[in-house]
């Protein structure tokens, strides 16, 4: 971190003189860069421009949604226009609609679905960019080479659009960065010492039938959605499944018999794996036997990665985008640079929206940001706090247990944004808890007590299709 602060503190000399007081100085900006046209993307775009300021989205791929654009072939083509859909087949998400949509466009149910599958979520945001007239302000298949700040407070993009051959400078008051984080593949260091069978990550995961599973003996490696929802798809056609991962080790003793019995026979869960030599798994407690393995199927997350941004701006190798101040804007450049939608374990969507609102008030000069010195205080103040509990630095952007009251730091000092509903918190808990309890059933269960949110939620649904239909 030595480098990338020793860098910041040189940037924040360097803006010293045009930048004395707030971050910044009440003065609006006129035209803002938007890089990605993914649920973060669109929502920042509709927000900089419900703020009369002048939006350009570069998207690479050829249409709206990010990671939710479903290929199934993503994986063979290496083009940089190409959005690598991290994606599986089967997916349905982990989250009831009621709670997923943006506030004044909630889901319609299509299916019959509140679990839906991906295919629905992309057409959700297909249809959200069409109905705001985000479209006009997107520039498709146009890839952002570089982006660099400028002395003159810019921001100078080399963007070049497919079938090019030449690039085009592009010149911006201010940078969104939107560009999504399921895309660069996380894989543990020194686990293979020289496995001979086939890996395959959870980025390139689209289907179980294919020849890496079919009647093998597959390893499993990590405990979050990902893991959990795949370790049980590649059991229908696998003769064994070794689930392994470290958040096993929070489970107590009733949650963790209540997890097993939800599993189908073939899959046995396994600690934290810590070596693969040969066709062996090894496991961190011995009470684990080692186990023979012909596949490796990596459910292990994904780096954070801003390939176009020059010098040392920011680091990205520690897991997190560091430093920024609220997950958001980067001290040294304040409101001219925010990168919307780096958090995890959310509430996606409403996330997505209420820290563009912010972006969008500060850029229009409606909201203030403390001065670039505090706000770099700030972020170093909490990254020495991750320190000192001995916390995984790159666990930095989860937002678990602490989402609600972020999102209200945001909603109290933003005019016009309002809070987030109590009844789409209280559903987001509930369906915490009743995926803990069912891991197996949850999408399919409806409890007595989701009922009154539930309602809530239809209200909302109807009350917003009648307002956009006027």
């Amino acid at each position: 971190m030595a480098k990338l602060l020793r860098g910041t503190r040189r940037m924040l000399r360097g803006t010293q003189a045009s930048a004395s007081g707030s971050a910044s100085c009440g003065r609006p900006y006129s035209s803002v860069a938007v890089v990605g046209a993914g649920a973060a993307g669109l929502v920042a775009a509709r927000e900089l421009a419900r703020e009369n300021l002048h939006v350009t989205l570069f998207e690479r791929g050829s249409e709206v949604g990010g990671t939710w654009v479903y290929n199934e072939e993503a994986a063979g083509d290496k083009s940089a226009y190409h959005i690598h859909s991290s994606l599986y087949k089967s997916l349905r998400v982990n989250l009831p609609k009621e709670i997923m949509g943006y506030s004044d466009f909630p889901f319609v149910d299509r299916t019959g679905m509140r679990y839906c599958k991906h295919l629905e979520v992309h057409q959700y945001l297909q249809d959200f960019a069409s109905f705001f007239g985000i479209d006009r302000f997107i520039e498709k298949d146009t890839l952002v080479e570089q982006a660099e700040a400028t002395s003159e407070d810019k921001w100078r993009l080399r963007v070049r659009p497919k079938g090019s051959e030449e690039s085009e400078e592009r010149v911006f008051d201010a940078l969104v960065v939107c560009n999504g984080h399921f895309e660069s593949p996380k894989l543990p260091q020194g686990v293979d010492k020289g496995f001979v069978g086939a890996q395959v990550h959870s980025r390139d995961y689209k289907r179980a039938d294919v020849e890496e599973f079919i009647g093998k003996r597959v390893l499993v490696v990590g405990a979050g959605p990902s893991g959990d929802d795949l370790s049980r798809e590649v059991a229908q056609v696998a003769s064994a499944v070794h689930w392994s991962g470290r958040g096993f080790d929070r489970f107590d003793a009733d949650k963790m018999a209540s997890f097993r019995d939800s599993l189908p026979p073939k899959v046995r869960l396994c600690s934290n794996v810590v070596r693969v030599e040969g066709g062996m798994a090894h496991f961190e407690k011995g009470e684990d036997e080692p186990a023979e393995v012909d596949t490796i199927l990596w459910c292990t997350g994904y780096h954070y990665s801003v390939p176009f941004l020059t010098g040392d701006v920011v680091e990205t190798r520690n897991g997190r985008i560091e430093p920024l101040y609220e997950h958001l804007f980067h001290p040294s450049f304040g409101a001219r640079l925010s990168f919307i939608g780096l958090g995890f374990r959310i509430l996606p969507f409403p996330f997505f929206e209420i820290q563009a609102k912010w972006v969008a008030k500060c850029l229009a000069g409606g909201c203030e940001l403390p001065p670039k010195q505090e706000m770099l205080r700030r972020a170093l103040s909490f990254y020495e706090s991750i320190d000192r509990e001995g916390a995984r630095i790159d666990m930095t952007h989860c937002m678990d247990g602490i989402q609600w009251d972020y999102l209200e730091r945001i909603t109290s000092q933003v005019e016009g944004c309002e809070k987030l509903e109590d009844w789409k918190i209280q559903l987001y808990e509930l369906n915490r808890a009743k995926k803990a309890k069912h891991p197996n059933q949850y999408r399919d269960l409806v409890l007595p007590e989701e009922r009154p949110f539930m309602d809530a939620g239809r209200e909302a649904m109807i009350r917003e299709d009648h307002h956009h239909n006027l």
